[in-house]
């Protein structure tokens, strides 16, 4: 598989970037060596190799840095999304640029990786002082040298010296901001006609010929999926976690390590008055001034058309810069002035305060017990690993190389979305399910997986015993569901020629409001409508909204479109254009954002040339075989 096509593969490119040149001050590893490829290597970058169990290591670091972020991201969640991915071009990335910084002759000097060391949050104390002690401690506690740890700053500051040479690292023209703001902030109007579709319509009883064509012609959806019968063997580290012991030295060296973890911001509940209509939001500071209740002029507002918005635990960070900085200097219970947002004018008050803290040692206990266990455990899965594939290369089966470790075996009958007969989910809740349905579905009858690992360090070996190949289910069998889908789509036939019907009428020239009046259909106004931000309107879908951005507004047509209720006829009614100069700290960030990506372009297009340069290759097969089928990577 060339590093190309896997490049061209993974749709967010741009993360490639930040990946390369951010420094990763804990949990990098030095994860290339030289010499030839091994069976166990990933990938080759020129004549340095990068190992199956490096990548694995690197993951498993990637994807906890991101699950302290994202708490409820799954390991399996994060493998469908195919975040080692990520991991893999960054590994490649490192490995391309530090070449081509070495044949350069470029370097980070000695007193370039003091100063970077010194400015790490991590070795500071109390003072916000760098210090040694902190810094050995810390290093001691991720089982690193400093001399180890200096040398991977030093190879992270060259990197990025170089990167810093190529990507210009400033904002688009202003121009380019303001266009782009113009189109991504405008706003559109429709009116949609609701033409429901009538359930409870009669429609005569189709013959049996008829039955029996619709039942062919939808084969697709009466059809039984292939089921197979396997026997799995697995292992994982939950399982182990109970014999791993730990003290609380260990424990506390962990914190310690992990301290910046653990600070939690301050955070606010705030209640929201929001309008576009500014002299809305200034006739409720007057009638705070009169006197009433914040809760009181909300209401007043709220029958007015002003929408209220009802917030907890929010973090500044997470606020628009122009509300931000208001909120967080706001007394409790103390209504702002009146504030312009990127979607009106806003009124503001703070109903709860939360200060930031650090938690204690005491709070994080039971859950960096539970991390460090399942980690450890991890570890002691290549022993037991390492038995079964001797096993099983000596010629034991499955159940023989369970017996060998103290493990039993399961029997297991799924089709290829990993459901039972009776549609019950099977595996459920396993982080590594996705890996064991696909390489179930990827064997021949009799054939097994042999040792298979995944992302999350658990591991697996599938036998199949026996197929059921997919067939059409007899009509006998599922007569009362053809019957039930054949009228349900008469019904809808009926319902979107009545649609088609008010579509002509309104192209004719008739208002659709008036020509919906006059059949009776429900008419719903579509306001507010921002190009590619779904709403959750009655009357529209994605389609729908994809397809009035899409209209000239000069020149609308009706569009016709299928939705839960039946069909919809939607006409464009209004087009709003925001004006750049009102919101100039957007148009800073999207300048921003602008240049970024135009710099991530660039370097994608630098480390392509080095890709051809240096030559890069990645085992399809070892890939597959650690995180699923790559065909599709």
């Amino acid at each position: 598989m060339n590093f190309q096509e896997l490049l061209r593969s993974w749709t967010s490119k741009g993360i490639l970037l930040v990946l390369v040149v951010a420094f990763a001050a804990w949990g990098i590893s030095d994860v290339f060596r030289s010499g030839g490829p091994g069976q166990n290597d990933i990938a080759m970058v020129g004549e340095e190799a990068i190992s199956a169990q490096q990548l694995q290591n690197e993951f498993r670091r990637d994807l906890a840095r991101i699950q302290s972020r994202n708490p409820n991201l799954t390991s399996e969640q994060a493998q469908q999304q195919r975040l080692y991915i990520q991991t893999l071009l960054r590994l490649v990335g490192q490995s391309l640029i530090s070449q081509e910084a070495t044949r350069l002759g470029v370097t980070a000097s000695d007193e370039q990786v003091r100063e970077e060391v010194a400015v790490q949050s991590s070795f500071q104390n109390e003072e916000g002082k760098f210090d040694k002690a902190v810094y050995e401690r810390q290093l001691r506690a991720s089982n690193m040298s400093p001399e180890r740890y200096e040398g991977l700053v030093r190879g992270d500051l060259t990197r990025a010296q170089l990167l810093g040479t190529v990507a210009a690292s400033r904002p688009a023209p202003k121009a380019l901001a303001e266009a782009f703001y113009r189109i991504r902030q405008e706003r559109r109007g429709a009116q949609s006609a609701i033409v429901p579709r009538d359930d409870a319509l009669e429609l005569p009883e189709p013959d049996e010929a008829t039955l029996e064509k619709f039942h062919k012609e939808h084969a697709a959806q009466f059809t039984a999926p292939e089921y197979r019968t396997v026997t799995l063997l697995r292992l994982a580290p939950e399982a182990l976690t109970s014999t791993i012991e730990l003290s609380e030295e260990d424990l506390q060296a962990e914190y310690d390590a992990r301290a910046n973890e653990f600070k939690m911001p301050e955070t606010r509940g705030i209640e929201q008055v929001l309008s576009k209509d500014e002299a809305l939001i200034k006739e409720g500071v007057a009638l705070l001034g009169q006197g009433q209740s914040f809760a009181d002029m909300s209401k007043a507002l709220t029958a007015k058309g002003a929408t209220i918005n009802v917030v907890t635990d929010v973090t500044k960070d997470s606020l628009p810069a122009s509300v931000a900085d208001v909120i967080f200097g706001l007394e409790r219970d103390k209504p702002s002035d009146p504030i312009e947002t990127p979607f009106g004018f806003g009124l503001y008050r703070v109903t709860d305060i939360k200060p930031a803290r650090t938690r204690t040692y005491e709070e994080a206990h039971d859950a960096i017990k539970a991390e460090m266990s399942l980690r450890l455990a991890a570890d002691s899965l290549v022993r037991l690993s390492k038995t079964i594939e001797d096993e099983l290369a000596s010629g034991a089966n499955i159940d023989q190389a369970a017996s060998a470790v103290g493990l039993d075996t399961i029997k297991l009958t799924l089709d290829s979305a990993g459901f039972d007969k009776s549609g019950n989910e099977v595996l459920v809740g396993l982080a590594d399910r996705n890996d064991i349905v696909v390489a179930i579905f990827e064997l021949e009858k009799d054939s097994d997986t042999g040792l298979r690992t995944s992302q999350i360090d658990s591991a697996f070996v599938a036998r199949l015993d026996a197929v059921e190949p997919s067939t059409l289910r007899p009509l006998a069998e599922v007569r009362d569901k053809v019957l039930g889908t054949y009228k349900l789509t008469e019904r809808l036939k009926r319902t979107e020629l009545a649609a088609a019907g008010l579509a002509a009428t309104v192209k004719a020239g008739t208002p659709l409001s008036d020509a919906a009046k006059a059949a009776g259909y429900e008419v719903v106004e579509l306001d507010g409508l921002v190009r590619n931000q779904q709403s959750e309107n009655r009357g529209s879908t994605p389609s729908v909204e994809r397809a009035l951005f899409a209209q000239d507004p000069a020149a609308p047509t009706p569009i016709v479109e299928q939705i839960p209720e039946g069909y919809a006829v939607v006409m464009l009614k209004s087009r709003e254009t925001p004006d750049p100069a009102a919101a100039a700290a957007d148009i800073e960030r999207m300048a921003q954002g602008l240049g970024q990506a135009r710099d991530e372009d660039i370097v994608i297009a630098f480390q392509a040339t080095l890709e051809q340069q240096i030559g890069v290759t990645v085992n399809q097969a070892r890939l597959k075989s650690l995180f699923g089928p790559a065909q599709n990577q």
